[in-house]
């Protein structure tokens, strides 16, 4: 019968439904107890890990400021703050104390008032004196940490690998910030600036206060301890404690302070441009666009600051409410029975209240001292970046990111000295191969043999690598290889460049003067800052080919200026009469607002006169008419004829010269020089298999062999080869060459 039964169970629909019902709630509770367990797993994980991440984040500000407390070797100072900061937290009490005892010899009038009193007035003396000491201390201890650092920073930039690297870095850096992805970071112009002295500050201060804090927990600890009260009082405390970190977890005040910074130095970025745009008066596009942003980061400062108005309010409330209400709640939860109950008098209960209600003042003041540490946290991670960038033993050796240049080669001179040798290749990163060649400056697979004395005129395509030939031979892209006489030589070269710039302001915020500008452009160091030399008995030295030092002064520098500025029709006057170094001086010109013509003019004459003193083994001038008017450039078309007069032949014997300039391309021009650089847009050859041998010069010679060469490039094609206009390039007169000549043409 049993058998039977079973039997009509299992046959029966329903039973299968039931177990199917059963088994899957019991897969069901197998599932969310698998999915429980690894819920736990993980929340234990991420708590293990922001528990690491917190204790990190910790260390690391002992890391960076005993890391710049070392490199400034200021152990000594800060030792002795510590010592300071000691007697600061027992000062209170002390305070307190005599407080009382004055209060009480009032009072009871006492006899020895008089004494109770000067005690009371030594003790506030005392503490105005330690904590003015303190101050003292605090402030030279930062101020040489800071230096220190900045000290650090500048010898490190000295060497060009590390300076591209730095420039490079901090570039990516800006356009992170500026496009509102890095708003975390901060520049390494800020945190030298600003920021480094506000994270010494603000971390002795944050130790300062956890001290004074511990000290009067402690203290305020064996006083309940001693009565019996030290459990149920730090029971009672937890909460305030759980309070405060409540809410520095929900108030994310370091966001907010990155937020605001960041804000405010885009605002400060975008009104700069704006004014320079407007006023300039051109660029209407730019001007609008620099307006709209200065309302959007307007916005994004008015809304941040906002919100840390309002978590600093919310915090202050937060503290003083717990603060003033806190001894009610004590006097409930601890003392209600036993006054009620016993015979503990009304002294006995006020002492003992408000040696609890102190531990929830330790509690207050940690609130208050919440947005302190968000700050120092944000300065922490600011300094830390600069250090373990660029000062950390792993930072000796710059990385090289995708968009940096290297080069590799050799500069030297021959035997004789007369010869200077010079090849070289250019690529992007760290690693040059030969099919990762960005630029390669070789003369049919060999050096460049350049000559002293002799001018040489560069052509080329726009993104040919005319002005990056100067830099590599120059030495702004490091890497080439230099030979004895040449490295170290800070006067190897001179190199007039297309447009510079003065971006560095006087102290006293005038004008600089012309002469003040050449001592900023000199290539060797001057003892004497350019805001202090004396114009009229200074000098400036410089270093000679066979090593010497020399000097020239700047009574025979403002000559050659001067005859430089006359020749070339330099004024600033209204009338157009020509003016003098004297006269841009005692006129205060500002550099930088001068007009396009008159910057290349003085830029010109300065450079001029300098190589003349100096006889530069190589003399680069890229692009000098630019900006020049018609008449400006037949002066400086003379001034290079005059290179070739017996006087400045000797003044530039020693130098060989480069010129990059396409109003010199017809044969009448060229004829001024002793050669001609002609560089292609790129390496690829169908003619030239080899890759050691591709190279951006198309030609290097003498002018007559380019005349040559070009007239066979261009075999019989009299328009292009009547008067040699240099048809490689984009100048109107090869726009009417017939398709021969283009599909010459078209490998350059």
């Amino acid at each position: 019968m049993p058998i039977l039964m079973n039997a009509v169970n299992y046959l029966n629909p329903l039973q299968w439904f039931s177990w199917g019902l059963k088994a899957r709630s019991g897969k069901d509770s197998a599932k969310k107890y698998v999915d429980r367990e690894k819920k736990q797993a993980q929340l234990k994980k991420n708590g293990l890990q922001s528990l690491k991440e917190g204790f990190h984040k910790l260390g690391s500000k002992y890391v960076v400021f005993s890391k710049l407390i070392g490199d400034a070797r200021q152990w000594s100072t800060f030792i002795l703050l510590l010592l300071i900061m000691l007697p600061q937290y027992a000062i209170p009490a002390y305070l307190i104390t005599h407080e009382n005892l004055w209060t009480q010899a009032l009072v009871d009038k006492q006899m020895n008032l008089w004494a109770v009193g000067i005690n009371f007035i030594a003790i506030g003396f005392v503490g105005m004196a330690v904590q003015m000491l303190y101050q003292l201390i605090l402030n030279y201890l930062t101020v040489q940490v800071a230096q220190g650092f900045r000290d650090s920073i500048h010898s490190k930039i000295e060497g060009k690998i590390n300076l591209a690297y730095i420039q490079e870095k901090e570039m990516l850096i800006n356009q992170e910030v500026g496009a509102d992805k890095g708003a975390n970071s901060a520049s390494i112009q800020q945190v030298l600036s600003r920021e480094v002295e506000s994270f010494v500050r603000k971390f002795v201060k944050f130790h300062n206060v956890f001290g004074f804090l511990l000290f009067w927990v402690i203290k305020t600890a064996l006083s309940l301890y001693a009565i019996g009260m030290l459990a149920k009082a730090l029971a009672v405390a937890s909460v305030a404690i759980a309070m405060t970190v409540l809410i520095s977890s929900v108030c994310d005040i370091k966001k907010v302070a990155e937020g605001e910074r960041h804000a405010r130095g885009q605002y400060e970025q975008n009104m700069n441009c704006m004014m320079v745009q407007k006023r300039i008066g051109a660029n209407p596009n730019l001007q609008s666009q620099a307006t709209e942003n200065l309302r959007k980061h307007s916005k994004n400062i008015n809304k941040h600051g906002w919100w840390m108005q309002l978590y600093s309010d919310f915090i202050e409330t937060i503290a003083m409410t717990l603060y003033k209400s806190i001894e009610p709640v004590v006097m409930l939860a601890l003392f209600l029975q036993s006054y009620l109950e016993t015979a503990m008098s009304y002294d006995i209960l006020r002492t003992n209240l408000g040696m609890v209600v102190e531990l929830f003042g330790a509690a207050s003041v940690a609130m208050f001292f919440m947005t302190e540490v968000a700050e120092l946290s944000m300065y922490t991670s600011h300094v830390s970046r600069i250090y373990n960038d660029y000062l950390s033993d792993q930072s000796s050796e710059p990385p090289v990111t995708s968009a940096s240049l290297r080069a590799r080669g050799e500069c030297r001179y021959s035997k004789d000295q007369q010869i200077l040798h010079f090849i070289a290749e250019v690529a992007k990163g760290a690693g040059i191969r030969n099919d990762e060649k960005f630029r390669s400056f070789n003369y049919e697979g060999k050096p460049l043999e350049i000559r002293k004395g002799e001018k040489t005129v560069v052509f080329g395509l726009n993104g040919a690598g005319k002005s990056l030939f100067f830099n590599v031979l120059s030495g702004v892209v490091p890497g080439v290889k230099r030979g004895e006489g040449i490295a170290g030589n800070s006067c190897f070269s001179v190199y007039c460049m297309q447009s510079p710039e003065l971006q560095i302001q006087r102290g006293d915020g005038k004008p600089w003067t012309p002469m003040q500008i050449l001592t900023l452009w000199w290539p060797h160091p001057s003892p004497v800052s350019a805001e202090n030399i004396d114009e009229e008995k200074g000098s400036l030295g410089y270093i000679t080919h066979d090593g010497k030092e020399s000097k020239v002064s700047y009574k025979d520098l403002r000559g050659d200026i001067n005859g430089y500025l006359e020749k070339l029709g330099f004024s600033i006057e209204e009338n157009g009469s020509p003016s003098t170094v004297e006269s841009v001086a005692r006129n205060q010109k500002d550099f930088n607002t001068m007009s396009g013509g008159q910057k290349k003019k003085l830029t010109l004459a300065i450079y001029l006169a300098m190589a003349k003193a100096i006889q530069p083994r190589v003399f680069l001038i890229d692009e000098p008419c630019n900006d020049l008017d018609a008449e400006a450039k037949k002066a400086w078309k003379k001034i290079i004829e005059e290179m070739n007069d017996q006087r400045e032949r000797e003044a530039f014997q020693e130098t060989s010269t480069f010129i990059i300039n396409h109003d010199d391309s017809t044969t009448t021009e060229l004829k001024k020089y002793n050669n001609v650089l002609f560089l292609k847009a790129d390496m690829t050859n169908s003619e030239d298999t080899d890759p050691s041998t591709k190279s951006n010069i198309a030609f290097f010679g003498e002018v007559d062999n380019y005349i040559k060469w070009h007239r066979e490039l261009f075999e019989g094609d009299q328009e292009q080869t009547s008067d040699i206009v240099l048809s490689l390039t984009s100048s109107p007169a090869t726009q009417g060459s017939n398709n021969r000549s283009r599909r010459r043409s078209s490998r350059f």
